[in-house]
């Protein structure tokens, strides 16, 4: 099972359509540019679009790499889902 917040820290209206918003959010390696508290990202393992893949990221606080890394837990491009879990936690 995987845990969502149950709350959104921070709320932004984007005027952009579905299909626009999903091209940037559905490549897991695209983080970067959207989500204020990160500064990086690689791709250690797959495509940025498979379950699998794994991204060490970089945080704005200085979180080491090995401590920011997400396995992709669930992708479904036809219901516009991407899932990351920490690694080493249960899904």
């Amino acid at each position: 099972m995987i845990a969502l917040p149950s709350a959104a820290e921070h709320v932004e209206l984007i005027d952009a359509s579905i299909d626009e918003l999903w091209e940037l959010v559905s490549n897991s390696n695209n983080v970067s540019r959207w989500h204020p508290d990160v500064v990086d990202s690689q791709i250690e393992y797959g495509s940025g679009r498979d379950v699998g893949t794994v991204r060490a990221i970089r945080l704005r606080d200085r979180t080491p790499a090995d401590r920011a890394r997400r396995g992709m837990a669930c992708y479904d491009a036809a219901a516009r889902l991407r899932v990351h879990a920490e690694e080493g936690k249960d899904e």
